[in-house]
């Protein structure tokens, strides 16, 4: 096949004191890629993430389409993702279906409401999939996530949707640098940030499976915000067999566990200072380099600078999934240098 990249980088240096004694410039730099399949001699395929499981449907292969795209479960938060019969009776008091606190749309039954779960002992509560206006087999349980099934009359009703979540690409990446010198002294330090890209958190992933994540810790939880034991956790295929519905889903990607892993890092800071001859000999500089100082990011995960290798790209900048792999690390060095 072809793959095709389009890359926009642009570029300023900015001096902004040039005296005997200071020296300051500052330099930034931006760039936006986009890649395409153009062309592909087989028939289209998916293939997953670089891990064994969790991600056999993550990347669609096919002419057309940008490569890193992630396809999985969209998991409803508006009413107007609801099929059209029942799109009305949603979001209103006393409407069967609701979006909770955390701003997922449940079911919770007509005439309920959300803090109704424990009180109405309606946590076991269940619509019949004959009754659910998606026609999947599968019941729609109380207070539970509602993944976006084929609705009742269309072609494939009853089974899941596998939507675009996102892309495993930045949208844009930017630098940003200071150069400055003052006598003897010299700093340099460096902004590196990277937005826009998806990330497939299976680390989060496992933390339901074993119900251990902190999302959905009740100890803080009224009777009204209570959820439900399989609130976050769902099988894998039957789950009318082994659970009730959440997002766990056998680590398969969806809206809950692919996140924004956009972040911004000071990569580097490094200060040196020349301290020039020691008892007339040599040309002595001290200097201290700081490493992935701090990061500013909303991603829930340790590190969002992450992806495994593997897969059919064998590579771990574009199958961005948290595997648990280690975080960058941060570190320090001092040094001492001379000439003679």
């Amino acid at each position: 096949g072809t793959v095709e990249n389009k890359t926009w980088e642009l570029g300023a240096t900015v001096p902004v004191v040039n005296s005997s004694n200071l020296f300051w410039q500052v330099r930034g730099t931006w760039d936006r890629t986009r890649t395409f399949i153009k062309e592909l001699f087989v028939p289209e395929f998916t293939t997953n993430g670089g891990t064994a499981q969790g991600s056999a449907s993550f990347f669609r292969i096919r002419e057309g389409e940008r490569y890193g795209t992630i396809y999985g479960v969209k998991l409803l938060t508006k009413c107007t993702e609801l099929p059209a019969t029942v799109a009305g009776d949603c979001g209103t008091p006393g409407a069967s279906y609701q979006v909770n606190d955390q701003g997922w749309l449940v079911w919770v039954g007509a005439g309920n409401s959300i803090a109704d779960g424990i009180t109405r002992n309606l946590w076991t509560t269940e619509l019949p999939g004959s009754q659910s206006p998606f026609g999947n087999s599968i019941p729609l349980s109380f207070g539970h996530p509602i993944r976006n099934w084929v609705p009742r009359g269309e072609a494939g009703e009853g089974s899941v949707q596998r939507t675009v979540l996102g892309n495993t690409f930045p949208t844009y990446r930017f630098t940003f640098t200071n150069d400055i010198q003052y006598k003897k002294l010299t700093l340099y330090t460096l902004l590196d940030a990277t937005m826009g890209h998806r990330i497939n958190n299976q680390t989060r992933g496992w933390g339901l499976l074993d119900f251990a994540s902190r999302d959905f810790d009740q100890a803080d939880r009224t009777v009204e915000t209570a959820k439900p034991v399989g609130y976050g956790w769902r099988c894998g295929g039957s789950c009318s067999a082994a659970g009730t519905g959440g997002f766990y889903d056998a680590l398969g990607p969806n809206n809950y566990n692919v996140e924004n892993g956009s972040y911004a890092k000071l990569r580097e800071v490094s200060l040196t200072y020349k301290v020039g001859p020691i008892a007339g000999a040599g040309d002595w500089t001290l200097g201290l380099i700081g490493r992935n100082i701090f990061t500013i990011t909303n991603y829930s995960g340790f590190d969002p600078e992450v992806g495994v290798s593997g897969g059919v790209s064998g590579s771990g900048l574009i199958n961005q999934v948290d595997a648990f792999g280690a975080p960058q690390l941060r570190n320090f060095t001092f040094s001492v240098s001379t000439r003679f």
